[in-house]
């Protein structure tokens, strides 16, 4: 984790500063409460004050970013984890932060309800990502697919992830194509999110069945 320190305090600050420096810039046209919490369809359904929104939510985001890099990092199974795996860690809860800060004071000094295609373009890229270096992911308990079956078996753990990369690829462009087309359909996301957790989970105990019958 020390020699990751300067990655891990500048992702940190980049969940921070813009969040705060925009709140802080907008303050004046900014309603108090603020809309902090949205639908499935992007209406406003919960309500935050300002001074929580515009610090209070960024300095969680951080204190969320550092647990999770503390958990990888003190996970014996990571000392040797693949590097690009390591930094997607690091990136994944500034990203987040950056687009979802934009979104909400947007939807605050707008009309008070999400975008929808933002949002839904948001999802497929991080599918995508996640898909990209899940393959690359060596077993441990804190990172990828953590079942039964594959904690148990390098074999079964390296099949699954090798799947579940192509699958959640796809369901990333399954997503980046549903909002490009507008359609923002619930049940068609729900439907993705289910296919891409579903398939390899199910993937992972019928390699675990085989093998143990074999």
């Amino acid at each position: 984790m020390k020699r990751r320190l300067p990655l891990i305090i500048g992702t940190s600050l980049l969940i921070l500063l813009p969040s705060m420096g925009a709140g802080i810039w907008l303050w004046d046209v900014l309603p108090d409460p603020m809309a902090t919490h949205f639908g499935f369809q992007g209406m406003a359904d919960g309500y935050s004050s300002k001074v929580f929104a515009v610090f209070g939510m960024p300095i969680m985001l951080t204190a969320l970013h550092l647990f999770c890099l503390f958990l990888t990092s003190h996970d014996p199974r990571n000392q040797e984890q693949n590097e690009k795996v390591q930094a997607m860690v690091c990136w994944i809860v500034p990203f987040v932060s950056l687009i979802t800060t934009w979104m909400v004071f947007s939807a605050n000094l707008g009309r008070n309800r999400l975008e929808e295609t933002p949002m839904i373009l948001l999802l497929g890229v991080i599918f995508m990502a996640v898909g990209n270096w899940l393959p690359k992911v060596t077993r441990n308990s804190t990172i990828g697919i953590r079942v039964p079956w594959t904690l148990e078996d390098d074999e079964i753990w390296d099949k699954t992830h090798r799947l579940g990369g192509k699958v959640w690829v796809l369901g990333g462009l399954a997503m980046i194509a549903d909002g490009f087309a507008g359609f923002w359909m619930e049940y068609f996301m729900l439907a993705v999110i289910v296919v891409m957790v579903g398939v390899p989970v199910g993937y992972s105990f019928l390699l675990s069945a085989k093998k143990k019958n074999g």
